[in-house]
């Protein structure tokens, strides 16, 4: 007997999301990666605080990924709050590609807001701002 794959597919033409690609030099990713691993009841709390407590959905796997014939710690980490803004941080060695369904200021903004709390207050942050097309 055969099982039925039950399939939709859906594709929006108004939906927004927004890219945001983040560099980390060695150091900060070795803080970062150190500050993800403390488990993900501990990394709730912390997101907790950075999303003022609004997070109605977490989630977070870590595993490994294969690029460039070498094998890398992978990070995810999907939130999702009460407004249904969605926020999806992959963690890639010395870099992380932040998915938002906001726009660029509020991403630019987590994004900063999660490198400080993740990485460090004292933080060298970028001065100028470009907005995509």
């Amino acid at each position: 007997m055969y099982s039925q794959l039950k399939l939709s597919i859906y594709r929006f033409t108004d939906l927004d999301r927004t890219f945001g690609i983040v560099e980390f030099d060695e150091s900060e990713f070795n803080i970062l990666e150190r500050k993800l691993s403390i488990g993900s009841e501990s990394l709730l709390e912390k997101l907790k605080q950075l999303f003022n407590y609004e997070i109605k959905c977490f989630k977070y796997a870590t595993g490994r990924m294969f690029c460039n014939g070498c094998w890398y710690t992978f990070y995810y980490i999907g939130v999702e709050l009460n407004d249904y803004r969605e926020y999806i941080f992959e963690v890639y060695p010395l870099s992380m590609l932040v998915i938002a369904n906001t726009d660029v200021n509020d991403t630019r903004e987590i994004i900063i807001c999660f490198a400080k709390q993740f990485i460090g207050e004292k933080l060298k942050l970028p001065r100028g701002k470009l907005i995509g097309l």
